[in-house]
């Protein structure tokens, strides 16, 4: 997930972020993510003791000790607990191994629904199907016979 699908999480509004944060802490959390977010990827660099300690915490998945360790903390349970409800694998029939298609173009077996004349475009086919064997040219010939 990017900044602003997480950002979009981070709303008073949002019942199920209600179970893990009070009020209060939605709306430090909603004020202070972007500054946390940037600390955490390493794009804002800070020297002070309480911010490295922050990160620690965080990235080495350590017990919280500070208010700010353990509003985020809780956030991130709340992440993990979303996109762990929102997987839901749709199993295609028609795919195998990551999109790779069992029967690919041409190959397709008809089902029940398709009508191999009907589904034809027998204007300009220059083999009619299906053929009357009466019809062969070398039907004449009686020394080819089958």
């Amino acid at each position: 997930m990017n900044y602003e699908d997480i950002k979009k999480h981070i709303n008073i509004e949002n019942k199920n972020l209600g179970n893990f944060l009070t009020k209060d802490e939605i709306e430090w959390l909603s004020k202070h993510f972007k500054f946390i977010y940037n600390l955490l990827m390493g794009r804002t660099v800070r020297e002070e003791d309480k911010y490295s300690k922050f990160v620690d915490t965080i990235k080495n998945k350590k017990e919280p000790k500070s208010k700010q360790e353990k509003i985020y903390t809780n956030f991130i349970s709340y992440l993990k607990t979303y996109l762990k409800n929102s997987k839901s694998k749709k199993n295609d029939s028609n795919t195998l191994y990551n999109g790779l298609e069992i029967f690919p173009d041409g190959l397709r077996p008809t089902g029940q629904g398709v009508n191999y004349n009907k589904d034809r475009d027998l204007d300009n086919d220059p083999y009619p199907f299906p053929l009357d064997p009466h019809d062969w040219p070398d039907d004449d010939d009686d020394s080819w016979k089958y």
